[in-house]
């Protein structure tokens, strides 16, 4: 895949879906759940806003449906920003706790990158903050994935993401419990 070199958000998001594949491709089952609440609440903001403008009646007499609309109408942008920032904390990839290896709970794949940086950090961390698990990250240029024309040198990005799955699964994997 092509990117634009001096397109820095099409550099992280060509980055962003090729670290996405890697944990895809590793057995991780990606959770769905923070998507589908975002879908939710975002049909649920625009049915009340539809609904408000197009069917409430005329103003003074359906004030009340109005209003009630514009509540429901911010309850679902809160609840929908409460997903965003709190559940789902900024990640681009959210995992099911993994069946092939003995991890805690599932992972949380996220990246960072600043405008006009040649910098790209990618962390690995759990789900479930509170279990003790062990965050791996690297911070690297983006140069050394891209060739001149601007492809992703996938095979060396991919290999470099594999290996810190890897680290994060060797720090934090627990011995499986027999009965």
């Amino acid at each position: 895949m092509a990117a634009v070199l001096l397109d820095g958000q099409r550099l992280r998001r060509t980055l962003d879906e090729a670290a996405s594949q890697v944990v895809h491709d590793e057995g991780y089952e990606e959770r769905t759940v923070f998507g589908n609440l975002k879908i939710v609440f975002g049909l649920g903001a625009i049915g009340c806003a539809a609904y408000a403008h197009f069917l409430a009646g005329d103003f003074p007499a359906s004030w009340w449906i109005i209003f009630a609309c514009v509540t429901a109408y911010a309850a679902c942008q809160v609840a929908l920003t409460y997903v965003v920032t709190r559940l789902e904390k900024g990640a681009i990839l959210c995992t099911k706790k993994p069946t092939h290896i003995a991890l805690t709970s599932g992972i949380s794949l996220s990246s960072f990158r600043r405008n006009y940086s040649d910098e790209y950090m990618l962390r690995i961390e759990s789900m479930n903050g509170k279990d003790g698990c062990k965050p791996a990250s690297f911070k690297r240029k983006i140069n050394r994935w891209f060739y001149e024309d601007g492809e992703l040198a996938e095979d060396k990005f991919k290999g470099e993401v594999r290996e810190l799955l890897k680290e994060y699964e060797k720090k934090n994997t627990s011995p499986k419990k027999t009965k």
